[in-house]
């Protein structure tokens, strides 16, 4: 015959089962919705950004007396010849092509830096 402290020894047994697998529940909840943000985050941070792009900026000149081949490799970051030393190569910068610029429009022709 089953007695009352049976039947409380079974509700208690499957009242700690139940909370225990509710436990279990909200923990894989936890662990799926922090993995699926850790993921979100991932994937909208690996997108490619404007300002991760390079740009390399090159004097563009027209007119005058000018051939637009010579400035085929006036680009930032390539090497050419100094204004102020002759022979001497240097590498050019933003600074040197504003230089190459204001050198060349003297002469008369229509420079830009892009």
């Amino acid at each position: 015959m089953i007695n009352l402290s049976s039947i409380l020894f079974l509700f208690k047994t499957l009242n700690f089962i139940i909370l225990q697998s509710n436990q279990i529940q909200i923990k894989m909840k936890n662990i799926l919705l922090i993995s699926t943000i850790f993921l979100m985050l991932i994937s909208f941070n690996s997108c490619t950004k404007d300002e991760d792009r390079i740009t390399v900026l090159c004097l563009v000149c027209e007119g005058s007396d000018i051939n637009p081949s010579e400035f085929n490799g006036f680009c930032e970051g390539v090497n050419a010849e100094s204004l102020i030393e002759e022979g001497v190569q240097v590498k050019l910068t933003k600074q040197s092509l504003e230089q190459y610029k204001t050198l060349f429009e003297l002469s008369g022709a229509s420079c830009s830096i892009k």
